[in-house]
């Protein structure tokens, strides 16, 4: 649908379409041959993808409402949609999101959205998140997010983490901080990549991670 509506001329008829959709995501109906993407008694997951797709920044606001729904899948593609329009009102509420949610899954998601987002203000409550106990199931994947990132100024805090990781023997985020560590690009970061190559007791992606390293050390 989103290749079909790129390809309409008639703006008027590209308002009518975003209109429907917006009144789909919001617990409206909407017909499409072979899928509706109804979750009985939530609002309609195709529309809220679709709306995504076409970068619709009508849609923001009734998008962001969104992120309040009770249903976890609703929270989740909401999320992605927002992060795929890409307008700068979605920052703080992604991230409010990101921070209120209680779901590992659904968290994992936002944190990846938040990434995507070329703002600096997601990379506190991320750093905030990495450091905090209660988030140790998804610590691999906010390290990763703030690789994505790309900000030097969290490469003490990962180092930091990923040392903890490798005493503890937690692939994921051993994996995570150390895929992070290389894809910013310090150079301080080096010698404690080589360890964890070295000393840690994981073989999730360690060839990911020894290419990386390399390229990183082929700046020296």
């Amino acid at each position: 649908m989103g290749f079909v509506y790129n390809r309409i001329t008639d703006e008027d008829e590209k308002e009518r379409i975003v209109d429907a959709l917006i009144e789909a995501a919001t617990g409206g109906s909407l017909e499409v041959e072979g899928f509706s993407g109804i979750i009985p008694g939530h609002r309609n997951i195709f529309a809220i993808e679709i709306l995504g797709k076409i970068k619709a920044k009508k849609a923001v606001e009734p998008l962001i409402e969104a992120l309040k729904d009770e249903n976890e899948q609703v929270r989740r593609d909401t999320a992605r949609a927002l992060a795929n329009i890409g307008d700068k009102r979605v920052v703080e509420p992604l991230i409010e999101s990101f921070r209120r949610e209680e779901s590992w899954g659904c968290k994992r998601i936002i944190a990846w959205q938040l990434a995507k987002l070329d703002d600096k203000r997601v990379i506190e409550p991320l750093e905030e998140a990495l450091s905090d106990p209660k988030n140790e199931k998804i610590k691999g994947d906010l390290a990763l997010a703030l690789g994505n990132i790309g900000d030097k100024k969290t490469v003490d805090l990962l180092i930091e983490v990923l040392d903890d990781a490798i005493k503890d023997k937690d692939e994921m985020v051993t994996y995570g901080c150390s895929f992070a560590l290389c894809k910013i690009g310090d150079e301080k970061a080096i010698p404690y990549v080589e360890k964890a190559l070295r000393e840690g007791t994981w073989d999730y992606h360690k060839d990911w991670v020894a290419k990386e390293l390399k390229k990183l050390k082929g700046k020296d």
